[in-house]
């Protein structure tokens, strides 16, 4: 593709942009209303299943530090197979998504921002 392409779709994008700008903002209370239906509806699916380890995990999985299942199960007190299974659950459940650091290692997104909610976890 030429400059010239590249410029001429990069400024009906914008034009797009532009036009969509208004649409999204008659609309932003709707979406914020559905984003907190969807986030208390993932809270009750959640909670019943959080034991101690669970909690302990889930918090873990968040750690700045983006620690590997073998470093979660350990400072949790449980077994790697346990941490995986949790992890494979809460991706079932959309509630985490891996993503992947630069270096290839992958650790996950609290889609719902869960992590640090209170009424999921007992503090």
């Amino acid at each position: 593709m030429d400059t010239k392409t590249e410029e001429q779709m990069l400024a009906l994008l914008q034009e797009i942009r532009d036009l969509l700008k208004p649409i999204s903002a008659c609309h932003e209370e709707q979406y914020q209303e559905l984003q907190t239906q969807q986030t208390k509806a993932k809270i009750e699916a959640l909670k019943p299943l959080l034991t101690s380890v669970r909690q302990k995990i889930f918090r873990l999985l968040f750690d700045s530090k983006h620690l590997s299942q073998v470093e979660i199960a350990k400072k949790a007190g449980t077994t790697q197979p346990t941490v995986s299974r949790f992890i494979s659950m809460l991706m079932d459940m959309e509630i985490i998504e891996p993503d992947e650091d630069d270096n290839g290692n992958v650790f996950y997104k609290d889609k719902y921002n869960l992590a640090n909610n209170p009424e999921v976890l007992n503090e």
